[in-house]
């Protein structure tokens, strides 16, 4: 199985319920300060994982309609070729209810948007070193 990072987020909820390929944005930009230094102390900026500084994102996975209620996949398939990839398959009654979750690296951040009415069942292949990943719902 070929694993690929996504260059940008291609989501349109008007998209047949056929086939729906969820997108987390690559990178995402954020400003972060300390309201309180301690005396000698200084403050810089970790630019993370990236030499141009944005924070990368990759797919956790899916929620019940709320970031915090995260549905557990009804499958979990470790890869023989690659133990480091898993795919996961999550079935759903409503789809409308659920979210893609999105997080970033070294950070609290989750970006989530809703499903399309009508999907069925989402699959997320994912190498959980790499966080390189590829999903499709039908």
């Amino acid at each position: 199985m070929k694993i690929f990072t996504p260059l940008l987020m291609l989501v349109s909820m008007n998209v047949s319920a056929a086939n729906f390929a969820p997108r987390c944005p690559e990178a995402i930009e954020t400003k972060q300060t300390p309201t309180y230094l301690p005396k000698d102390w200084q403050f810089s900026i970790d630019p993370g994982r990236s030499r141009d500084g944005k924070l990368r994102g990759t797919m956790e996975g899916f929620a019940y309609n709320d970031p915090y209620a995260r549905l557990v996949p009804d499958t979990s398939v470790r890869s023989r070729k690659n133990k480091d990839t898993y795919t996961f398959t999550w079935r759903f009654d409503k789809s409308e209810h659920n979210l893609i979750m999105c997080t970033y690296s070294q950070t609290g951040i989750i970006l989530h948007q809703r499903l399309p009415k009508g999907l069925k069942q989402c699959i997320l292949e994912k190498n959980i070193r790499t966080e390189e990943y590829r999903a499709w719902c039908k």
